[in-house]
C-alpha cells in the first residue's frame, strides 16, 4: 500500500524539523515557511507525484507577505527555476524520492535532510529583502509577473527599479498575443497603469518627505 500524504509528512517533519526550527521555520502540512521581519518568506515544500503517488517531491523557494495579500496562498520562486531538491542536487522538475513503503520514505526524507542543509539553507541566507525577491523574478522567464515585480521594488522604497520594471511590463502587455483576447490584454494594460500610478505616488510622498 503506498504511503499517503499525511504519513510522508509525518516522517519529514520527525526528520527535518529539529533542524528547521531553531532557524526559524514553521511547518503545515507538508509545507515549512519562515517569515523574516522584512515580509519576505523563505519556502521548503513536499509535493506527492500526481501520477501514481509512489514518488514525492522536494521544492524550496521564496515568496513575501504582499504577494500572498495580493494573489493567495504563497508560490515558490527561484530565479532559475531549478527549485526542486533531487540526488544530484537542483533541478527543473525531476525531484522523484520513493515513498511506496514506509522503509523508503524514510530513507528518502533522510537523505534529502543533508540537501535541504548544504543547498537550501544557503540558498535563503541573501534573501531578506523584498527587492530580493523581486530579483528571483526572471523577466525573460517570466515577464507576465513582472508586475509582481515592480510592485515589490516599490514596496522596498527602490523607484527607480520599480519605474524600470513597470516600463517593461508595459511594453510587454502592449506587445501583440493572438492567443489572447481583447479583454485580457485590455486588462493588464489597466494593471500596468494602476501600479505605475502607485509607484509614482510613493515617489511624490518620499520626495514631499526630505524636504
Amino acid at each position: 500500500m503506498v504511503v499517503k500524504a499525511r504519513q510522508v509528512y509525518k516522517f519529514a517533519k520527525e526528520a527535518w524539523f529539529p533542524e528547521l526550527k531553531p532557524s526559524g521555520f514553521a511547518e503545515k502540512n507538508g509545507e515549512y515557511h519562515r517569515i523574516l521581519d522584512s515580509g519576505v518568506v523563505h519556502l521548503i515544500g513536499i509535493g506527492k507525484d500526481p501520477h501514481g503517488g509512489e514518488t514525492f517531491r522536494v521544492m524550496c523557494g521564496v515568496d513575501a507577505l504582499p504577494l500572498k495579500e495580493e494573489l493567495g496562498g504563497f508560490g515558490y520562486m527561484k530565479y532559475d527555476g531549478f527549485m526542486h531538491l533531487t540526488p544530484s542536487g537542483w533541478d527543473l522538475n525531476s525531484g522523484r524520492w520513493p515513498c511506496k513503503t514506509e522503509a523508503e520514505t524514510r530513507a528518502s526524507v533522510e537523505v534529502l535532510l543533508p540537501l535541504i542543509c548544504e543547498l537550501a539553507i544557503p540558498y535563503f541566507a541573501p534573501i531578506a529583502t523584498l527587492s530580493d525577491v523581486a530579483n528571483e523574478i526572471n523577466e525573460k522567464r517570466m515577464p507576465h509577473l513582472l508586475w509582481l515585480k515592480a510592485r515589490l521594488l516599490m514596496l522596498d522604497r527602490n523607484i527607480p527599479g520599480a519605474l524600470n520594471t513597470i516600463e517593461k511590463y508595459q511594453e510587454f502587455v502592449t506587445t501583440p498575443r493572438p492567443w489572447m483576447s481583447k479583454k485580457h490584454v485590455q486588462g493588464e494594460i489597466d494593471r500596468a497603469e494602476q501600479i505605475r500610478a502607485e509607484i509614482e505616488g510613493v515617489a511624490q510622498v518620499m520626495s514631499e518627505s526630505k524636504r
